[in-house]
């Protein structure tokens, strides 16, 4: 689909090949020249097809491991990292090229986090002050060039690579959510990508997003951006119900009590998706400090985001008939050989 919209400059690269091994990490204010403006859009329109015919629910071929990323925000040197990790004699990418792995990202591909927290503020000046916004631009060629791996990815082995929707993939949000601005980074993405992009890439983005799978289902493990804190039916999170995106992409499992309603509402949503402690669900979304990961509820929920300060974290599942244990199979990506 050629929707004719003026990229910014700095997005991925023409091909996927480029765009897996040439993720054009640049610092705000420099910004490699964009490939074919008309390119994000074609791929959004692929990967959203094959989003939409896979479901909310997916299950990966559990024969196999599963390389599991936690929120990466922005972060395409992460992914990359992630992709070019020594496997089986070759790579991470090499074995997803042979159908030997699956690789699932556990949502939050948009939005650069702490890191990023001054660019941030700089956006929201320039907003109010109506003058062009060098540190949106940087944010959009981070964000959505994050999101084209991945959809690039997806096309590419849709089979084996695989990424649940999280909060933020959300650019035309019902109710805008803040963290750093008064006004709200989703409002600041949106705003932006309106004015440059135009209303119809927005619309066609967002639907993209609302084709994303909400759960996936390997061989060892459960898996969701968020912890479901309301009790969920299959059928639901298969048809992608707002109730079922708001479940599997917003909570707060820090604040959970012992036997309180969430964690009553998760144990049973666990029974309904046959979790235990040697399948457990895995998520990301709240941040976990000085540690690679935390677990909750006797082991059935272990949740991975590290801050961007810390170590990168990244799990190795095991294949069906093997049992997840965490202090094995949740690494530090700088420590593996």
């Amino acid at each position: 689909m050629d929707l004719g919209v003026p990229l910014p400059t700095g997005l991925a690269r023409a091909g996927s090949a480029g765009v897996i091994l040439d993720p054009t990490v640049a610092p705000p204010g420099h910004h490699p020249e964009a490939g074919n403006p008309r390119q994000l859009p074609e791929v959004g329109c692929a990967s959203a097809r094959v989003f939409r015919e896979q479901g909310g629910v997916v299950d990966l071929p559990g024969h196999l491991p599963t390389v599991v990323l936690p929120d990466l925000h922005a972060q395409r040197d992460y992914l990359l990292e992630a992709l070019l990790m020594p496997m089986g004699g070759t790579n991470v990418l090499g074995l997803l090229r042979q159908g030997k792995i699956n690789v699932l990202c556990l949502g939050d591909g948009m939005h650069a986090e702490q890191r990023a927290e001054a660019r941030w503020l700089q956006a929201e000046r320039e907003l109010i002050q109506g003058v062009r916004s060098p540190a949106m631009e940087a944010e959009v060629v981070e964000s959505l060039g994050l999101l084209k791996m991945v959809m690039d990815l997806k096309v590419a082995f849709p089979n084996h690579f695989y990424f649940v929707r999280g909060n933020h993939e959300d650019m035309d949000p019902l109710t805008p959510y803040r963290k750093f601005t008064q006004v709200g980074e989703s409002t600041l993405v949106r705003q932006w990508v309106t004015d440059r992009m135009g209303s119809s890439f927005l619309k066609q983005w967002h639907s993209c997003e609302q084709a994303m799978p909400l759960l996936a289902r390997g061989g060892s493990f459960v898996a969701s951006h968020a912890p479901p804190e309301q009790i969920l039916r299959l059928d639901e999170v298969q048809q992608r119900s707002p109730r079922a995106f708001r479940a599997c992409a917003w909570s707060d499992n820090t604040r959970w009590t012992p036997s309180g309603a969430e964690e009553k509402a998760f144990l049973e949503n666990s029974l309904t998706f046959q979790v235990s402690s040697t399948r457990p669900w895995l998520v990301g979304h709240r941040k976990v400090i000085d540690a690679l990961y935390r677990s909750q509820c006797q082991g059935r929920l272990i949740q991975i985001n590290p801050l961007d300060s810390q170590p990168r974290v990244v799990v190795i599942a095991p294949a069906r008939g093997q049992p997840f244990k965490p202090e094995r199979d949740v690494k530090n990506l700088a420590r593996l050989p």
